[in-house]
C-alpha cells in the first residue's frame, strides 16, 4: 500500500519566496493534480520551507459528495447564528415568514463566508497542518483548492449583500450593526486573530459578533424597537460563544514543538492555562445564567440551563484535572466533552424559546 502511494505521489519543497509557492498553495499550478502541504520546516519564520505532496485528483482520499459538501459548509457551526435567531424571533413579536427566511439565509451565508475565510487563512499560514488532529479541512484533503474557496467566498459575500437588500430597505438602521460587524471581522482576519486569540481583541470581537451585534441586528431586521430581553440574550450567547472558542484553542491547538505560540492563551504555559480553563469552566456558564435571570420569566429558562451546565461543568472539571500534558488523549476527550456541552446548551436554549412563548 505504501509503495502504491509512492507511485501515486511526488513531493516538492518550496519557500514563500519562490515564485511557484503561491500557485501550489492556491492549487493553480495544475488542473489535474493537487498540492497538499504536508510538512513545514521552521514554521512561521522567514526561512520557512513547506513540503507539498503532489497527487492526481483521482488518487485523493475517496469520499461522497455529501461528505465533501458537509465538510465544506460545516452546518454544525451554523448553530452560532441559528440558535439566537430562533430564540430572539420567538421572544419578539410574530414576524412575517418571508422576513424570517431572508434573515436566516443572510445569517447562514455570512457564517459560511466566515468559515471559508478562516479555512483559507489556516491553509495559507499553515495553522491547519501545525495543529494536527484528525478533523482535516477540505483543503488539507485536496478535495477543493484555495483558489476555489477564495472565489466562492467572494461569491457568497456578494450573495449575502443581495439577500440583505430587502432587510435594509425595510429598516436602514440594520446597516449599523452590519457595519460594526464588518469592523469586528477585520480584527478577526488571519494575522490579527492569531496574535490575539485567547484573552485579547479577538475574544471581544467574537463576543460582539455572536452576541449583542447579532441580537440587535435581528431586532432591527424585524423592524422592531431594540428589546432589552434580546440584548440580554445576545450578551449571554456572546459570552458563551467566546468561551467555546477558548475551549477549542485549549483542547485542540497545543503545539509543543513550537517555542512560542501566536495564541495568547497558550503562551500562559500549560499549568497556568489549565488553571485558567478550570476557572472559566465555572465562571462563564455562571455569567451566562446570571444574564438569563433577567429574561427567563421563571424556571422555564433558568433551571433547564442550570441543570445542563451543572452536569457538564462537573465532568469538564473532572476531565481537566486528568490532563497532565499537552499531548495524549486527555485533551482530545475534553474537546469532545466541550463539543457536546455546546450542543446541549443550544438545544436547551431552543426548547426554552418555545416554552417562553407560552409562559411570557
Amino acid at each position: 500500500m505504501d509503495q502504491q502511494k509512492e507511485v501515486m505521489s511526488s513531493y516538492k519543497s518550496l519557500t514563500p519566496k519562490d515564485s511557484e509557492y503561491k500557485e501550489y498553495m492556491m492549487g493553480r499550478f495544475s488542473d489535474t493534480e493537487r498540492a497538499i502541504p504536508q510538512i513545514s520546516l521552521n514554521p512561521q519564520c522567514v526561512n520557512e520551507i513547506v513540503t507539498f505532496e503532489i497527487r492526481k485528483i483521482e488518487h485523493l482520499e475517496p469520499a461522497s459528495w455529501g461528505r465533501k459538501v458537509w465538510l465544506l459548509l460545516k452546518p454544525h457551526t451554523w448553530l452560532t447564528v441559528i440558535v439566537p435567531f430562533i430564540v430572539i424571533s420567538r421572544v419578539d413579536l410574530s414576524h412575517s415568514i418571508s422576513t424570517n427566511i431572508i434573515l436566516l439565509l443572510s445569517l447562514i451565508s455570512l457564517m459560511v463566508y466566515a468559515n471559508w475565510q478562516a479555512d483559507l487563512a489556516d491553509h495559507l499560514e499553515g495553522w491547519d497542518r501545525l495543529s494536527g488532529g484528525d478533523d482535516k479541512s477540505v483543503l488539507q484533503k485536496g478535495w477543493f483548492t484555495g483558489q476555489q474557496l477564495k472565489q466562492w467566498s467572494q461569491g457568497i459575500l456578494l450573495a449575502n449583500v443581495v439577500i440583505g437588500i430587502p432587510l435594509i430597505m425595510n429598516n436602514p438602521w440594520v446597516l449599523v450593526p452590519y457595519a460594526l460587524g464588518v469592523l469586528a471581522l477585520l480584527f478577526l482576519l488571519p494575522r490579527w486573530w492569531r496574535q490575539s486569540v485567547g484573552l485579547g481583541v479577538s475574544s471581544l470581537c467574537i463576543f460582539l459578533l455572536s452576541g449583542p451585534l447579532l441580537a440587535i441586528g435581528i431586532d432591527l431586521a424585524h423592524d422592531a424597537q431594540l428589546n432589552k430581553n434580546s440584548l440580554f440574550l445576545g450578551i449571554a450567547w456572546g459570552l458563551w460563544m467566546s468561551f467555546v472558542r477558548q475551549q477549542n484553542v485549549y483542547s485542540k491547538q497545543w503545539r509543543p514543538f513550537q517555542k512560542k505560540s501566536s495564541y495568547a492563551f497558550l503562551n500562559l504555559g500549560f499549568d497556568r492555562a489549565k488553571a485558567l480553563m478550570r476557572l472559566m469552566i465555572v465562571v462563564v456558564p455562571g455569567m451566562m445564567l446570571f444574564n438569563f435571570i433577567f429574561v427567563s420569566g421563571g424556571a422555564a429558562w433558568f433551571f433547564p440551563l442550570l441543570v445542563t451546565h451543572s452536569f457538564f461543568i462537573f465532568w469538564e472539571l473532572n476531565y481537566n484535572e486528568k490532563v497532565q500534558s499537552s499531548i495524549g488523549s486527555s485533551l482530545k476527550n475534553l474537546h469532545s466533552l466541550f463539543r457536546w456541552h455546546f450542543y446541549a446548551v443550544s438545544i436547551m436554549m431552543v426548547i426554552g424559546a418555545m416554552i417562553w412563548k407560552t409562559t411570557l
